[in-house]
């Protein structure tokens, strides 16, 4: 889950690290108010499954540039 696309949502430092990590009944009420019922239900689904197949980092990377050329 760590490298899927999906599974990002961007953070300042300080909300990572003091908010995020210190509080996360806190945080998961507030995904589940952040994030459309869609992707958090993708995302549950995907956290639930083992999947052995190995990551394509080159893609991976393509992927991700392209998200970000989305965004602005």
């Amino acid at each position: 889950m760590q490298f899927d696309v999906e599974n990002v949502k961007a953070l300042c430092q300080k909300h990572h690290l003091y908010w995020w990590h210190r509080h996360p009944i806190e945080a998961d009420e507030w995904i589940k108010k952040t994030l459309d019922k869609g992707r958090l239900r993708r995302l549950k689904k995907k956290a639930n499954t083992i999947n052995k197949i190995p990551l394509d980092f080159a893609q991976l990377s393509e992927e991700l540039k392209k998200k970000i050329d989305e965004l602005r």
